[in-house]
């Protein structure tokens, strides 16, 4: 059935003239100490919530007053403005309480309409937030164009504090995307050495102490690694930091998935000097998972880097 717009608009501008106007009110919704008249006939059309209480035969149909709990009086009335008036009320302050409020008072086109807005107006500043909330909410439409928002942005969003909040899932499904843009994979290395060490209300003093004993003695491992290959002897993908018996005492379960973060990367495009880097690093040092996807993929492009010379001497 096509919905004629002349007819729409005429029906609209007749609900609008009810907004403030107190004749014909027939129910109240109080939030918190505001309270607002409505018309019963319109709440049930538009919102699912209000539909199944006045079916519902409680107390609140023959009181004729309800009050709704974490929605303020700010957001109703908008909401309200909406329902009657058919006015555009969103702005990036206001569309996730707007949203949020939608989504508990089960008004379907609403959800639709932040959903659409918060799609078009996704940006640096606030896609972190609406992914978030577009989980909680259970919307894949946001919530998959945040995420595609993320792979195109991964340089900006790891110096955020939200990159460090991800959980492993998240972070996994990011660095083994097809579609993740970055600059190099050296970036996408640190930038998971960069989520494992994240420890709240760690001194950070002394984790640098730590790493910089636990360096100077993996140095000489990774030397004779590289002399190793070079020799052409490939025993050296043994390499372990036994020699190294410092404990980082900050050790938490973000360490025991290191390993399966790392070996979900293109590794074998990892610039030597961060391979290197990474292999003088305790947390991948510990981590015999991580340390041997590291040291294989040196040894790799140290062999692809002697080849290549011997080739441009031939």
């Amino acid at each position: 059935m096509v919905i004629k717009r002349e007819v729409a608009y005429g029906i609209v501008t007749g609900l609008s003239t009810f907004l403030k106007c107190e004749e014909l009110q027939d129910f109240v919704v109080t939030l918190g100490t505001t309270k607002f008249g409505c018309h019963r006939f319109l709440l049930a059309a538009c919102s699912g919530f209000f539909r199944a209480l006045f079916r519902s035969g409680m107390k609140e149909t023959e009181s004729k007053c309800v009050t709704v709990e974490d929605i303020s009086s700010e957001t109703f009335e908008l909401i309200l403005e909406t329902m009657y008036t058919g006015h555009g009320v969103l702005t990036n302050d206001n569309v996730i309480d707007i949203w949020r409020a939608a989504h508990q008072l089960q008004i379907t086109f609403l959800m639709t309409e932040c959903e659409e807005f918060i799609i078009r107006s996704l940006s640096l500043e606030n896609y972190f937030d609406y992914y978030q909330t577009g989980k909680l909410l259970s919307s894949q439409p946001v919530t998959k164009a945040a995420w595609w928002f993320m792979l195109k942005n991964f340089n900006s969003f790891v110096k955020t504090d939200a990159f460090l909040e991800l959980s492993i899932s998240e972070l996994l499904n990011l660095v083994r995307s097809q579609k993740l843009v970055v600059d190099s994979e050296n970036d996408v290395m640190m930038a998971i050495l960069k989520w494992t060490d994240y420890r709240p209300n760690v001194p950070l003093n002394d984790l640098s102490e730590i790493r910089k004993l636990r360096c100077k003695r993996f140095q000489a491992a990774i030397a004779n690694a590289n002399e190793n290959n070079l020799a052409g002897n490939t025993t050296s993908a043994n390499l372990t930091p036994s020699d190294i018996n410092l404990q980082n005492p900050y050790s938490d379960k973000r360490d025991q998935n290191l390993g399966i973060l790392i070996s979900n990367t293109r590794s074998c495009l990892v610039s030597p000097e961060c391979l290197e880097k990474l292999l003088c690093n305790p947390l991948v040092s510990d981590n015999k998972m991580a340390r041997d996807v590291v040291t294989n993929a040196l040894l790799y492009t140290l062999q692809i880097g002697n080849l290549i010379l011997v080739l441009s001497h031939q």
